[in-house]
């Protein structure tokens, strides 16, 4: 069981969430949109810091240690926390943590990485901690962690061993937004029968440069409603992205770390490809790994 006095903050490119523990157990819960797109660099990080935890850390004689994971330790966040090299053991990434000190709130520390690198080159900041929070609950070997660049990870208990970036959701933003696919759309509407058929065409035809522009000509030419396009962007490029990746899911499936949005299109497009597959929250498989490698320090102090 966890024990200690600790703070754990996941930190996103959009929001910041932070999680306070007294003795082990959970005492408090804050949150702020904004992460290092909207406060970048040291100075922003700080502020935001300040604001987030100081209220807990300000008022109380109690010391806390103070575990940070995700876009905070990126170039654009407060300091760079590096990587470590796959096969990387995510129960030692507490030994490599980067420290940062607050002028008035003392020392925190950031959570690196993980990379591959050498014939390719691949990078991953913040989903090492849910990938560890996974493992500890007995998660499946392989893990996804779909969003603007979907994960796919392939591990051996808590040693990740390799992985591979997916664009599908920067690519849908650019497609729906900046080319013609889908300019003149209008306001968009969810169509799971739209989503379906297209995650269908997807599966059946990973290489989908030749028919991104049939979604423009099926809008012109009346077969598909100009308000399902983003939904028939968001079929293809899922249903594309799984079955590029397949091949990297072992014979006891692949467990899913998200919201419940990007679960169920991803499970479906799993399910439909024959993929045995598991989900966990993207919040509790955070929990799940920032808080033992917190508290595991925090008992040392």
């Amino acid at each position: 069981m966890a024990r200690g006095n600790f703070i754990v903050i996941d930190w996103g490119s959009t929001n910041v969430r932070a999680y306070l523990y007294m003795g082990g157990v959970k005492s408090g819960e804050r949150q702020l949109p904004e992460g290092v797109t909207v406060a970048p660099g040291r100075e922003g990080c700080e502020d935001v810091y300040s604001r987030l935890v100081g209220p807990w850390l300000r008022h109380t004689h109690t010391h806390f240690f103070v575990l940070m994971a995700g876009m905070v330790g990126s170039v654009n966040g407060w300091a760079d926390a590096g990587y470590l090299d796959c096969p990387a053991d995510l129960m030692g990434l507490g030994a490599h943590l980067c420290k940062v000190t607050h002028p008035t709130l003392g020392e925190a520390s950031i959570v690196p990485g993980i990379c591959v690198r050498g014939a390719r080159h691949d990078v991953i900041r913040g989903e090492e901690t849910q990938i560890l929070g996974a493992a500890l609950k007995g998660g499946s070997g392989s893990y996804l962690m779909p969003g603007t660049h979907s994960k796919w990870v392939r591990a051996e208990g808590t040693h990740a061993i390799d992985f591979h970036t997916v664009m599908t959701g920067e690519l849908h933003h650019v497609l729906l937004e900046s080319t013609l696919v889908g300019k003149g759309c209008g306001e968009q509407q969810g169509s799971e029968e739209a989503f379906t058929a297209a995650l269908r065409k997807g599966l059946e035809n990973p290489a989908i440069v030749p028919l991104l522009f049939e979604v423009r000509a099926a809008r012109i030419l009346g077969g598909l409603p100009p308000e399902h396009t983003a939904e028939a962007l968001s079929g293809l490029l899922i249903g594309a992205e799984v079955a590029a990746m397949r091949h990297l899911v072992g014979p006891e499936g692949i467990t899913v770390i998200a919201g419940n949005a990007l679960t169920r299109r991803y499970c479906l497009a799993l399910d439909l490809a024959g993929i045995k597959n598991t989900s966990i929250p993207g919040d509790t498989a955070f929990i799940n790994g920032a808080v033992p490698l917190a508290a595991a320090i925090a008992q040392s102090l």
